[in-house]
């Protein structure tokens, strides 16, 4: 095929997006790349493509509309004969007369010569539909089941079309079906689209709600149906979902018990109305209550309600504000509350006693009801007996609610009114239709919790030829929807329209919002005797064309909307740069110049002009020729040189807020000479919301001074360097990025261990760690850290530089001089930015301790528990020993106990530490088979300090029957050592002891089956001796199972 036509809607796009509370469904037209189907019975529009092959061949187009006869076959008939268009690739044809229920298409013709044609191209077509789908009968059946959700089955008479002739194509122009759920008041439920007809026939549809509950039948319940055809059009028919007007037999309404009522409108005594105020119901006795249960008041003085059907004549009752309602699925019955007391409820309100069959609850001034709130009214009655002439009659107790009023105070609050499918469409080629949109007004249910899904109970429509007039189409119901479309008008061309919309909420308030006007126009611009120009004779650069074209078309009765202009090797065609939409006509450039062209070439520039109504016309220049070679780009840093001589340094952070800085380089031309250097300065890459483009003149530095820079933001300097051309290239730096605040201070935390330490043994060495420094702007650099005797001094260490790594921030070093004894010793961490900026923060110091606790009392067997002699224990299980330790620099930490072999003995136990405690009662099971035990101070326990003389220890192991048990009876602790004379495993205990002989180190961690060597090398003897490098002036002799060390 040789091109290919559609029809289209005018103008384009989708339609705008729109508050639609009322439908699931969107059911506006829209435009479509090829529609089926339209209202409009005045205009055809069309649009088409032509193969790029058959591009140059083509000098002109024409357009005709055929019509669809039916004469056995498919015959088409010319309607409207060929009307030149041009080049256009889109058309529309006006003040046409298309007829209901009709098939139309567009015919295109393509010519090279007046008289040289290539093949029409037709498209598919489409109808027009004029008319509201024609509706039938409906038929509901309703099934409660018990424990299980309501069934509900809809049998409807299948719409049609009445304007199609052939009955299955006059059904098949209906789109689908919603459905909604209402009662006596006003729909309650959304809109819900039909899925599927699970039975259905040719003349009949059936489907099933998809109810999830029981429906609530105080009020009468009615379902609603809609049938959309595919032009969006629309009609309604409903149903009782059980007969509410039954006369003949019980009614399947049952009403509340309690319901809402709302009496008249208060009244000034000059007659005004008083706005929110209404007055006292009344209900005589036995007399039945003929109005609807209310769901709103507009009133905030007073609550009413009845209950006609009750006889106690002895009622309590109070108004519940009803809090966290579950109303979102209103055409469910609200649970009732069940009261026996209605005072009691925490959410009573007001609370009373009456003998009438109805109560007014008025309210003061101080506490008028809120708008938005919900109330409800409970009462409730005890069991009574009523005495009759000839019986008599039990009335059984009675507690219940009414289903509850909500507070609406204010009228709807109006939604955007627009005609047309397009928001901003202010004019229209059609005289017969319009269009009208609005979003859905809103009323109480925006700020509480209703019984409907919108407190909207319907819409009126009316147009006219002034604002807020109905001259054209008087205000007539359409119910709940967020469009219509109206048919069969007489619009005049030239004239404009407005569409009011009238919402009314469920208490009688409304609100009217008019529509701006459109305008009726369906001829296209005219073109005058000006031409499309440019500001220089050749195209240097496309994105400085400044093609103009003011005054070149004309159009009096909607005015241009806009343009579409493209460059051409030919007049009309756009081969070089495609058709581009611009609302300006002159000064018009491209944004980019990468297109196909050649040097010393001539093109055209075309102009399409399309009016508001989208009507076209367009326009040709003479050719232009190109001369276009823009300079080779170069380098843009960010900061200065302090002289000409200083090489190019990019930088990334700044401190200073006043002066924003950048150089530049390497711009260059082969053709022709830099003439002009321009700035720009943005908080984005090519940005000017700093600095608005200026030209700077022939310089290679800039500095932007008495400006103020917000932190954490990164600034771009853009240059653009112009040849004698005018044809321009623009670079634009990295960023640099302002920051002149510190990091945020962390802290420091002395040693490596969990907590904070605040003594130490070792003056050679400092640890310590960081946490918490950060930056959110320019982010941490680099670390430095200093010790001194006070906070951020560095009298002990100074200030040395680490880096920042993802590590653990834990530092150790070792030091080359001592650290100072017995004064605190502070460690300072000092963070940068990569601004420079830095923060820091000091530990809470530690102080050095290298000497060990002093026993101010050495320890000692005591005698509190049993006889004993000086040197005498007389019993062989228990030995109480007391002590007293101390040391001034750095306190007791913790203390550590144990029984250890003496001369001649084999007593021995674990070591036991503890806290706070300067006496202990040791019990051991037994000593060396005699009565007694010899006891000397360090013989029981070895708490002396090492002697002065030169330290000479000796160390060697022996294979020991040992089994060690430890008891902590509730009252005391002690030690328990068992010996035991029998064949058991054997330990290779080592042993160290100094020159008296005392034993200052035992090890009894290995069995007897390790090596003395290995005993050694994992005891806390060899770790002191690695860790310190010498004993100390002393000496470590063993035999020759030692290694020398």
């Amino acid at each position: 095929m040789f091109s290919s036509a559609w029809e289209g809607w005018v103008g384009g796009g989708p339609p705008p997006v729109c508050e639609l509370s009322l439908c699931t469904l969107d059911s506006r037209p829209k435009c479509t790349e090829d529609k089926d189907f339209q209202t409009s019975t005045t205009y055809v529009a069309a649009y088409w493509i032509i193969p790029n092959e058959f591009v140059n061949f083509t000098r002109q187009s024409f357009i005709a509309v055929e019509e669809r006869v039916h004469f056995g076959e498919e015959f088409w008939r010319t309607f409207q004969n060929y009307t030149y268009v041009g080049k256009h690739d889109s058309f529309t044809i006006g003040d046409l007369n298309l007829q209901p229920g009709r098939f139309y298409r567009s015919s295109i013709k393509f010519c090279a010569e007046e008289n040289c044609c290539f093949p029409e191209v037709k498209s598919d077509g489409f109808i027009v539909l004029h008319s509201n789908p024609k509706t039938g009968g409906i038929e509901v059946v309703h099934e409660p089941i018990l424990g299980e959700s309501d069934q509900v089955l809809i049998t409807l008479e299948r719409m049609y079309d009445p304007d199609v002739e052939d009955e299955d194509e006059a059904i098949g122009m209906i789109d689908y079906y919603e459905w909604a759920i209402g009662n006596d008041i006003g729909i309650i439920t959304k809109w819900n689209q039909v899925e599927g007809f699970p039975f259905s026939n040719v003349t009949h549809v059936r489907f099933q709600l998809p109810l999830n509950g029981s429906l609530d039948f105080s009020k009468c319940q009615r379902i609603y149906v809609r049938g959309y055809n595919k032009a969006g059009m629309w009609s309604e028919v409903s149903s009782d979902i059980k007969d509410c007007n039954v006369t003949d037999r019980e009614s399947f309404i049952i009403p509340n018990l309690v319901i809402d009522a709302v009496g008249k409108q208060e009244r000034g005594i000059d007659g005004m109305v008083h706005e929110g105020y209404g007055k006292d119901i009344f209900l005589d006795q036995n007399v039945a209550w003929k109005d609807s249960d209310i769901d709103y008041t507009p009133y905030k003085n007073i609550l009413s309600a009845v209950w006609p059907n009750l006889r106690h004549r002895n009622y309590t009752w109070a108004v519940c504000k009803i809090i966290n309602s579950s109303s979102n699925i209103m055409h469910y019955k609200d649970d009732i509350l069940q009261l026996t007391d209605p005072c009691s409820s925490p959410n009573a309100i007001k609370c009373g006693i009456t003998g009438e069959g109805y109560v007014n609850v008025r309210f003061s001034e101080r506490k008028l009801l809120k708008h938005g709130e919900r109330y409800m009214i409970c009462i409730s009655a005890p069991q009574m007996v009523v005495n009759h002439e000839e019986w008599n009659e039990t009335l059984e107790e009675i507690s219940d609610c009414s289903d509850g009023v909500t507070v609406d105070l204010t009228p709807p609050t109006a939604g955007h009114v627009w005609i047309g499918i397009d928001v901003s469409d202010n004019y229209q080629a059609s005289t017969s239709d319009i269009h009208v949109n609005w979003e859905s007004f809103v009323d109480v249910e925006q700020i509480a919790e209703t019984r409907h899904t919108s407190a909207i109970r319907t819409y009126h429509l009316g147009i006219g030829s002034t604002i807020d007039g109905q001259d054209v189409v008087p205000f007539t119901d359409i119910g709940i929807a967020n469009h219509y479309t109206l048919h069969n008008l007489r619009l005049q061309n030239g004239n404009e329209y407005f569409a009011s919309v009238k919402a009314y909420d469920f208490t009688g308030k409304s609100t009217t919002v008019t529509s701006a006007p459109v305008i009726i126009d369906n001829t296209p611009p005219e073109r005058t005797l000006s031409k499309i120009q440019i500001s220089e004779r050749q195209i240097k650069n496309f994105t400085e064309l400044n093609a103009c074209w003011k005054d070149v078309f004309l159009d009096n009765e909607s005015g241009i909307d806009y343009y579409m202009w493209g460059v051409g090797s030919r007049k009309g065609h756009d081969d070089v740069i495609p058709f581009i939409k611009t609302e300006q006509d002159c000064e018009v450039s491209t944004k980019h110049n990468d297109f196909d062209i050649q040097e010393g070439h001539s093109y055209f520039i075309t102009v399409k002009a399309i009016n508001r109504a989208h009507l076209i016309n367009s326009a040709s220049s003479s050719s232009y020729k190109v001369d276009q070679s823009a300079p080779i780009d170069g380098y843009v840093y960010d900061g200065c040189r302090h002289n000409a001589t200083d090489l190019m340094n990019d930088l990334d952070y700044q401190v200073d807020a006043r002066t924003l800085s950048s150089c530049w380089e390497g711009f260059s031309d082969p053709h022709s000479a830099i003439q002009m250097y321009y700035i720009r300065i943005g908080t984005c890459p090519r940005c000017q919301d700093v600095l608005y483009q200026v030209p700077v003149g022939i310089i290679y530095d800039f500095t932007l001074h008495d400006i103020h820079l917000t932190c954490g933001l990164k600034y771009f300097t853009t240059v653009t360097a112009c040849n004698t051309g005018d044809l321009c290239t623009s670079v634009t730096s990295d960023g640099v990025l302002f920051d002149d605040s510190p990091p945020n201070v962390g802290v420091v935390q002395d040693g490596i261990e969990k907590d904070d330490t605040n003594y130490q043994s070792f003056r050679n060495y400092i640890a310590f760690e960081w946490y918490g420094f950060t930056d959110p702007q320019s982010s941490l650099d680099k670390l430095s850290w200093k010790a001194g005797t006070k906070r951020s001094s560095d009298d002990i260490v100074p200030l040395t530089e680490l880096p920042i790594t993802k590590l653990n921030p834990i530092v150790v070093a070792n030091l080359t001089t001592d650290l100072p004894l017995g004064r605190r010793i502070f460690v300072t961490v000092r963070v940068y930015n990569k601004a420079g900026l830095f923060s820091e923060a000091s530990s809470n110091g530690f102080i050095v301790d290298e000497t060990p606790p002093v026993f101010a009392e050495k320890v000692l067997a005591v005698h509190d528990y049993w006889p004993i002699d000086k040197d005498l224990v007389v019993f062989r299980t228990i030995i109480e020993v007391k002590w007293e330790v101390e040391d001034k620099e750095s306190f007791i930490d913790h203390q550590n106990i144990s029984v250890n072999y003496h001369i001649g003995g084999k007593v021995n136990s674990s070591t036991v530490q503890f806290y706070r405690k300067f006496s202990m009662v040791l019990m051991c099971a037994e000593l060396e088979g005699k009565a007694f035990y010899k006891s000397s101070q360090g013989q029981v326990i070895s708490s002396d300090k090492q002697e002065s003389y030169p330290q000479c220890r000796a160390t060697d192991y022996g294979h020991i029957d040992i089994s060690c048990q430890w008891m902590f009876p509730p009252s005391y602790r002690y030690i328990s050592l068992i010996y035991q004379k029998k064949s058991y495993p054997r330990s290779n205990v080592q042993a160290v002891c100094n020159a008296k002989g005392r034993f200052t180190n035992i090890n009894a961690n290995w069995p007897c089956c390790r090596h003395d060597s290995h005993v050694l090398r994992t005891s806390q003897v060899c770790a002191h001796v690695e860790r310190n490098g010498n004993w100390e002036n002393g000496i470590l002799l063993g035999d020759s199972a030692y290694p020398c060390r």
